[in-house]
């Protein structure tokens, strides 16, 4: 149990992981998959944290600078993980022509072309102003978002294939345990609709409903999923998620 969930830890987020549990193999990989809802909690407790004592500074009358710094500090505990993937799959989506291959070929590529910088910084802007709305509302939204968004990432993964041979995404894709991942998303479901009500179930079908969307795409372009596409997923799904809060409010 430790080790899967360390190696989550250390390749979801750039928070530390004692040494002595830095050496994984593969199959500690493939069941690090079933704890990255687990560390979209951890994110969001320390997400929490950093926002209330932003609160007890003169801060707490200035929603959107607020806001705008918990949004930096989600992007650091990341390292810009998810926001990478959604640049290299807007650069694909753009530059593919339709085309799997090429599609495939220029996600790969390191560079960063328009596309990414349009998509990343939109979504950013996007996920500031309506997390300076929702903070307004309801600040244990927090806990949610970043937890909802990887159990779509997981539910990703376990209905769609992987679209290349070889990549980061890989390991998550292969000898999955379907009934441990219904089981786990039945809780994390159940959870969100005792915890946040009427509210909470409307922004799980919401989320199923943009990830099934996100899904369609990306079969249709690349006939699966990649690392980038999933993350892609996670950085839409936590900017629509809280829109789709403000929506439900």
């Amino acid at each position: 149990m430790t080790k899967p969930l360390c190696f989550a830890i250390l390749f979801l987020t750039r928070l530390p992981v004692p040494k002595a549990w830095q050496h994984f193999d593969t199959q500690t990989q493939r069941q690090s998959i079933y704890w990255h809802p687990v560390v979209g909690l951890l994110i969001g407790a320390i997400l929490l944290g950093f926002h209330h004592a932003i609160q007890s500074t003169g801060l707490a009358t200035y929603p959107l600078p607020a806001a705008a710094l918990v949004g930096l500090a989600w992007v650091l505990i990341t390292g810009g993980l998810h926001l990478d993937g959604l640049g290299d799959s807007a650069d694909g989506w753009l530059g593919g022509y339709g085309d799997k291959e090429r599609t495939l070929t220029i996600m790969k590529d390191s560079y960063s072309g328009a596309a990414a910088v349009i998509a990343i910084s939109s979504v950013l802007l996007l996920k500031v102003c309506a997390l300076a709305a929702v903070l307004q509302i309801n600040s244990a939204w927090l806990l949610a978002i970043p937890l909802l968004a990887r159990t779509c990432s997981l539910l990703l993964f376990c209905t769609t294939a992987y679209a290349r041979p070889e990549g980061l995404g890989t390991p998550f894709s292969q000898g999955l345990d379907i009934g441990i991942i219904i089981s786990l998303i039945l809780v994390i479901a159940a959870s969100i609709a005792w915890f946040y009500g009427f509210q909470g179930v409307g922004l799980c079908i919401c989320l199923l409903i943009l990830t099934a969307g996100l899904r369609h795409q990306m079969i249709q372009r690349i006939d699966g999923v990649t690392g980038d596409t999933a993350g892609a997923t996670i950085e839409l799904t936590e900017a629509f998620g809280l829109v789709f809060i403000l929506m439900l409010s």
